[in-house]
């Protein structure tokens, strides 16, 4: 009886080791596979980290590739379109004492075109000015669309826009533009005998006026270049006039004197208010009254010290 209960105690005993070792195997393949499964989920999570990161960067990268490419279109159009900005503010008065101001846009490469175009000219008198007038009445654009808007800002009428056009002109500051042969210091004698001193060379408005030699071909600055430089005389003032007026539908002309060596405007009106008593006859019979715009505060047809029997007009 002994004999048999220790062989049933000795099995009972390898029954419970073998267990014990199966239980220890099977713990450690648990244990195994949540390690893996920690280890499995850092690295998810890590890698979800570095994607995010990865993504934000590729936005990043895209959204200042964009960035780049717009700005390289826009040079490569502002290239293509051959304009370094040049911007410019006018202020004057009118007749009546009314404030003006406008405000619009040059291209340099307008300003050196201009240059470089009457450089190359050679003509003189109807032929130049029909020349640099419409080589620049394209360049204008910006100059008259602030016309534009100052007329509808200042509810004016043909009589006033066409005043504040004259005015504006008559409110930049004068300087002698002289022709090959002749030079800014020196003293000559005018058409009444008297006689006369250039300033000196500065190519600028100054007191009582500045001076520009040696301007090909006659003495003359293109409405751009006037415009821009806010440098010109009698012939180029009335030039830019009729640029602009020209654009607006007025009936004007440059006329000019060779006695008084001396260029108006030329309005082409039934009639002048005031103490104008003078003007011209075109071939065609039509009267022109004279607008001095070297001087501020001169109206239409106002004596300005310049009576002669040769006034023409030169260009319409």
């Amino acid at each position: 009886m002994s004999g048999i209960i220790k062989k049933i105690f000795n099995l009972f005993n390898s029954i419970f080791w073998i267990g014990l070792f199966l239980f220890f195997i099977l713990m450690t393949g648990i244990l195994g596979d949540n390690e893996n499964e920690v280890s499995d989920s850092d690295e998810y999570t890590d890698n979800s980290e570095d994607s995010d990161i990865i993504e934000l960067d590729s936005l990043t990268i895209k959204l200042l590739e964009e960035e780049r490419i717009k700005k390289e279109k826009e040079l490569a159009k502002r290239a293509a379109l051959g304009c370094t900005e040049i911007k410019k503010l006018y202020e004057w008065q009118n007749l009546s004492g009314k404030k003006f101001s406008i405000n619009f846009l040059f291209c340099q490469e307008d300003l050196q075109a201009s240059e470089d175009y009457r450089n190359t000219l050679d003509s003189y008198s109807s032929v130049l000015y029909e020349q640099l007038h419409t080589h620049d009445s394209s360049r204008i654009a910006t100059l008259l669309t602030a016309f534009d808007n100052l007329k509808s800002k200042h509810n004016l009428n043909r009589s006033e826009l066409m005043e504040a056009i004259v005015t504006f002109i008559q409110s930049i500051p004068y300087t002698y533009i002289l022709e090959p042969g002749r030079d800014c210091g020196s003293t000559v004698i005018n058409s009444k005998g008297v006689a006369h001193s250039y300033p000196p060379y500065n190519c600028k408005p100054a007191i009582p006026a500045g001076c520009c030699d040696q301007v090909k071909p006659w003495g003359i600055f293109s409405p751009v270049e006037f415009l821009i430089n806010e440098t010109g005389d009698c012939d180029t003032r009335s030039l830019l006039a009729y640029t602009i007026l020209n654009k607006f539908g007025y009936d004007i002309a440059v006329v000019n004197s060779d006695k008084m060596g001396h260029s108006m405007l030329g309005v082409s009106v039934p009639f002048v208010p005031g103490n104008g008593n003078y003007g011209v006859t075109a071939l065609n019979r039509k009267r022109y009254y004279l607008w001095e715009l070297t001087a501020m505060g001169l109206h239409l047809g106002d004596n300005y010290d310049f009576y002669s029997n040769d006034w023409l007009v030169t260009y319409r």
